[in-house]
């Protein structure tokens, strides 16, 4: 304890040793953490109230779907191919995948009805690229990549996606890998492995 006569104040010190205690952390009641091919999910703390995963831990789980799809040359064809990781069961993955050379343009996505341009969001795929003779032929991959919550009834009329992962490679040079959250500046992703995922 010290008196300060010229403020008429006591100060009263209690932690003598001058090392600071960090508040205990919080953890949410009923919240329970699993991995997820690595990835810690926490069922409450990683949500928001409408089911839709956070942006932070939902770049996570993108960077790591993106790490799994490839385009690959296979047998002389040209294919892609991706296996998904796992999520927690009260999400899904959307991915919508477009090649296009200067004749022609084509697009895969769960959301694509059609057999030959309809994907799997879950497990495995293998897709040909049967218009492609030639890599050099290719001005442009385009991928969209999201996580959704499988109960759209909590959204209340707000998007489905916290933010959508964006991948474009053209032949011109241009090449961006973003996350463009559903509010808020994008963040972009400098160290991407494009070599890795563009093996054509």
């Amino acid at each position: 304890m010290k008196w300060d006569k010229a403020v008429r104040t006591v100060y009263i010190q209690t932690n003598t040793t001058g090392e600071v205690t960090p508040a205990p952390e919080l953890v949410p009641e009923g919240g329970t953490t699993k991995k997820y091919g690595g990835i810690s999910f926490n069922d409450v703390t990683d949500v928001d109230q409408y089911g839709r995963m956070t942006k932070e831990k939902s770049i996570e789980f993108l960077e790591k779907l993106a790490s799994q799809i490839t385009f690959v040359k296979e047998n002389g064809k040209y294919v892609i191919k991706c296996t998904y990781p796992k999520l927690p069961s009260e999400l899904k993955w959307s991915v919508g995948i477009t090649v296009e050379t200067g004749v022609k343009s084509e697009s895969w996505s769960g959301l694509i009805e059609s057999k030959q341009s309809h994907i799997p969001l879950t497990g495995s795929f293998t897709r040909e690229v049967a218009f492609v003779k030639n890599a050099k032929d290719v001005e442009l991959y385009s991928l969209v990549l999201t996580i959704n919550p499988i109960d759209y009834s909590r959204l209340d009329g707000n998007d489905a996606s916290p933010g959508l992962f964006v991948i474009d490679v053209s032949s011109d040079g241009y090449r961006s890998v973003g996350y463009v959250p559903r509010t808020g500046p994008s963040q972009y992703f400098k160290d991407f492995n494009y070599s890795r995922m563009f093996q054509w």
